[in-house]
């Protein structure tokens, strides 16, 4: 894909779990800046924060970064401190196929967590945001609230994605 001087390259660095969609979704153009992580990467924040600096210092030249990741956490932490405070468990699927398959561990959780009284459901997601989220990465102008961007030199913090 080419670049003019005053636009720098876009590189998608996001969570395997996004892979079918983004795969699905992305323009030919981009389908070859993207590099998918491991699912379990997020369990250890600093594994996470250092695969993700290591991946932009390997970077040939500036470029618009572009992460796919959502606030799972440490699942542990999670579990032990934030949990308790939840009113539901939703299992967020992109087709009823997917909804088959990973019903039994969902409703596994879901027994675990009934100890706080959370209700269990199963939703069939939309590619919406992750639409939105090549939309912006093809035209920067175009970010709304729904996203994060942090200019270069930068600092990304986990505060920035509670508003």
């Amino acid at each position: 894909m080419a670049h003019s001087s005053l636009q720098p390259p876009v590189v998608i660095f996001a969570c395997r779990v996004f892979q079918n969609w983004l795969e699905h979704l992305l323009p030919e153009g981009l389908r070859a800046n993207v590099t998918f992580f491991d699912y379990a990467l997020h369990r250890v924040p600093k594994n996470l924060r250092q695969t993700l600096q290591d991946a932009l210092d390997n970077l040939e030249q500036p470029s618009l970064v572009m992460l796919g990741y959502g606030l799972c956490g440490n699942a542990e932490w999670l579990m032990d401190t934030q949990y308790h405070n939840y009113k539901r468990l939703a299992l967020v699927v992109q087709n009823e196929q997917d909804l088959e398959t990973y019903r039994p561990a969902a409703l596994e959780v879901a027994r675990y967590c009934e100890r706080w009284g959370m209700r269990y459901e199963e939703l069939v997601g939309t590619d919406d945001m992750l639409r939105r989220l090549i939309e912006i990465a093809v035209q920067l102008d175009q970010v709304d609230g729904d996203f994060v961007v942090v200019p270069p030199g930068g600092t990304l913090t986990q505060t920035m994605f509670f508003r």
